[in-house]
């Protein structure tokens, strides 16, 4: 479900980003969706640490910041691309 997009050539990698840096950004966002959204998706998942709960939410936040970069990218492109 992360791969597809975040690839180098996919709809959310960045093109002028280096292959490592792009290849970084899918794994992560991989590993986020297999360890903190997954386990919830089949079983009662519980956080007994309240660091480990917020740190899981700082993680997610972080996500989601950098997802909030990646459409002011897109949005920029297609602002510059779009004809007058």
């Amino acid at each position: 479900m992360m791969t597809k997009p975040f690839k180098t050539g996919g709809p959310l990698a960045d093109p002028e980003a280096p292959a490592g840096e792009v290849d970084g950004t899918m794994m992560l966002f991989r590993g986020a969706y297999a360890v903190l959204r997954n386990p919830s998706g089949h079983r009662e998942v519980t956080f007994d640490d309240v660091a480990e709960a917020s740190e899981a939410v700082m993680t997610a936040s972080l996500l989601m910041r950098m997802l909030d970069r990646i459409e002011e990218r897109i949005t920029s492109a297609q602002s510059a691309s779009a004809p007058i």
